[in-house]
Formats: C-alpha cells, structure tokens, sequence
C-alpha cells in the first residue's frame, strides 16, 4: 500500500489505536458502534467480496490500479516540490483516472483527497458525488458507514470550508434522510443538527433556526433510555447533549463562550478525533480543515483529529500546534485541549532536561548506556518534530 493511499484513508484507524493504546478501546467499540449503521451479513460481505474480486481480474482493473498508482507518485512528488511540472503531472493523471469508464469506489475517494490537495474542493465534491451515485451502499476506508451516508459528510465537510452553506445544508440534510432506520440513526442525526446549526447561524437571521437544531439535538438525547445503554455509551450521549448545550448557550448569547458543564476528559478528545474523521476521510482534507479560515465545529475537530495522530506518532511540537488553537478559542473542546497541552508541554520539559544526560552517556557512557541513549535520542528527536521525511506522504502512518 503506497504511502498516499494509507493517507487517504487511515485517520479513523489512527485514532482507533490510540484508543487501544490508552486503554478506551471499548469506548470506540461500544459507543462509536452504535453510532454506525449495522453491518452488511456474512453473506452480503461474502457476495460483495466476490464481485469486488471478479471486478479487479478484468484487464481495465488493472489499468486502474496502474493509473492510480502512477497518480499518488505524482501527489507525493507535487506535495512534495510544490512546482508547476509536478502538479501539472497530478492534474494529468487526475483527469485520466476521472475518464475511466468506471473507476473503483476508493479510486473516486482518492481522487477527491487529490483534489482536495490541488485546491479544488468543488471538483472534490463533484468526485464524491458521482461515486455515491455509482457506489451508495458501499463502504469504504474503515468506516462501516455506506457512501450515501459517509459521503455526504465528507461533501458536507468541503463546503463548510469553503463557506458554501447551501451545499453544507443539502448534505447533512441527505444524510439524515438516508440513515431510515439504521441503528445509531439518533447519533448520526444529532451530528448533523450540530453542523447544521454552525453552518446556518452564520446567515443573518437564521439564529433561530439554527438554535432550533441544537434544541433538537438535546431533545434526541433525552429521548434516549439511558436505563439499557452501557456506561460508554452513555458518556457519548452526555457529551453530545452537553456540546449541543454548549453550542446553543454561545449561540443565545451573541457568541459568548459559556462555561461547560462538562468535566475535562481525555475520552472527549476521542470521540472528538473520530467524528472528525468521519468527516475528513483523507489527511489533505484533515489538514485544510484544520487551516480553514471559516471557522466551524469541523475546523476544531479536524485539530484534534491532527493532535491525537501526531500523539500516535509522539510529535509533540505538532500536537501542541494543533491543540493550542483549541485550547485558547471558543471550542466545547477546548477545556480538554488544555488540560491535555499541559501534559503535552510537561512532557517536553521534560525531554529537554532529559536530553543532556543521554547526551553524555552516548559520548561516554558504557556500549549498553550508548545504545540505550541513542535509542532514547531518536525517539526525542520525532517527539520534538524532528522530520527525516516529509509529513504526510512519507511519514510512517498506522494502517489499522
């Protein structure tokens, strides 16, 4: 798997390490599982599998496979110069990967993460849209959630950036009438009403309606019977309830930030990290997001989804980077952002203070302490941004 097809599509399952990593897997398998719609049956996976298989054999398969193989080389190396020859090469290959007769579901996904990387989030909506329309109950980047739903966050999520509310509110508007009756549809549905909201209260005069959604959002969560949920999820409930809380409180109050009702928790980063990701499936879009100049909910969940993938990769300089904005914004999120800055600078101090001494045992210590010191210096190194390659397309990423 090439380094850009493992950035397209990973983040969801770089959080779900470090979920794992700190203990809280069961968090995301109790809490993020009802949050999805059920998956497919052995069999239907069975059928799917084979006419997946059947497809890729056929000689125009292998075509594409070449062509979008040819494509990510091209998307690293323009990533990488950033010089006209090399993204003239991407857009080339682009186009002749669009004009396959049918390209794959996760062919279209990469060429919207491309798209999205030249800067054309438009046309990265317009590829988006054509493979749910070919492809609308397939899933696919880890996410058990089909095209007509997972799709419409990602369009949702490009128009947001780019400040094209009509888009934004079509898409999450889609995804809430094609979830039917899928379990986790109260989930799903109070995530759209939050990013509605965000979206219209933008308008001039559609505070009301947008406050109307995050009432909606609460009154979902209260409907639900926390008697027969287990306790993880019931804190994702809560956590939604009281963001939506939160979210309507600055919205009342001229954009005030209120004081949250939440206590800091290090499992709401979490959750945080991974709704982001169900929106920006691909790091260039994660990445955008994150620099967007519109600011939204998506702009501060696409930070934390970057702070806790530097955290899998212990780059703190990056982690504080991203974590810093939130923490000293108006974010929900922002008082877990600090607390978890604190730790992140803590650790940094302590790496500097640290770093004289495996210093002088590598110069003259005994060959065990040298070894243990140049071990323990090249894990500083990465922890304090120190980057052999360029971060994205050649970074080492976890592939779930």
């Amino acid at each position: 798997m090439s380094e850009f097809k493992r950035i397209a599509f990973m983040p969801v399952f770089a959080c779900l390490i470090v979920l794992m990593n700190l203990g809280s897997s069961d968090l995301w398998a109790q809490a993020s599982a009802s949050a999805q719609p059920p998956r497919p049956s052995a069999e239907d996976e069975k059928r799917r599998m084979e006419a997946e298989l059947e497809r890729m054999s056929r000689p125009e398969a292998r075509q594409e496979r070449r062509l979008v193989d040819d494509l990510r080389k091209a998307a690293e190396k323009y990533h990488r110069n950033k010089d006209a020859s090399s993204r003239q090469e991407c857009e080339s290959l682009l186009a002749k990967v669009l004009a396959l007769p049918k390209p794959g579901a996760e062919t279209y996904s990469t060429c919207a993460a491309i798209a999205s990387m030249l800067d054309r989030p438009r046309q990265a909506i317009e590829i988006v849209k054509k493979s749910i329309a070919e492809y609308p109950e397939e899933s696919i980047g880890g996410v058990i959630l089909p095209l007509k739903v997972s799709g419409y966050y990602r369009i949702g999520a490009l128009a947001t950036r780019i400040g094209d509310v009509d888009e934004a509110v079509r898409s999450y508007e889609t995804i809430i009438a094609n979830l039917g009756t899928a379990k986790g549809k109260e989930y799903h549905t109070a995530l759209c009403y939050i990013c509605l909201a965000d979206v219209i209260r933008r308008t001039p005069g559609k505070e009301k309606e947008a406050a109307e959604k995050l009432r909606d959002v609460i009154r979902i969560m209260e409907s639900i019977d926390k008697e027969k949920r287990d306790r993880n999820d019931v804190f994702a409930i809560d956590l939604m309830k009281d963001w939506a809380t939160y979210e309507l409180a600055r919205l009342e109050h001229d954009g005030t930030a209120p004081v949250t009702s939440s206590k800091p928790n290090g499992d709401s980063l979490m959750l945080a990290a991974i709704w982001g990701s169900i929106s920006c499936p691909s790091m260039p879009e994660v990445e955008q997001m994150a620099e967007s100049d519109q600011p939204s909910v998506l702009c501060d969940l696409a930070k934390l989804t970057l702070a806790i993938d530097y955290a899998h990769r212990s780059n703190l300089v990056e982690v504080e980077k991203y974590l810093l904005p939130v923490a000293e914004g108006d974010s929900y999120f922002k008082g877990q952002a600090k607390i978890a800055m604190d730790g992140v600078r803590e650790q940094i101090k302590q790496m500097h203070e640290r770093i004289p001494v495996l210093l002088n045992d590598l110069k003259h210590g005994s060959v065990e302490q040298q070894e243990v010191a140049a071990s323990q210096l090249q894990y500083h190194s990465g922890s304090m941004g120190s980057r052999t390659t360029m971060h994205g397309f050649g970074s080492s990423r976890c592939s779930g």
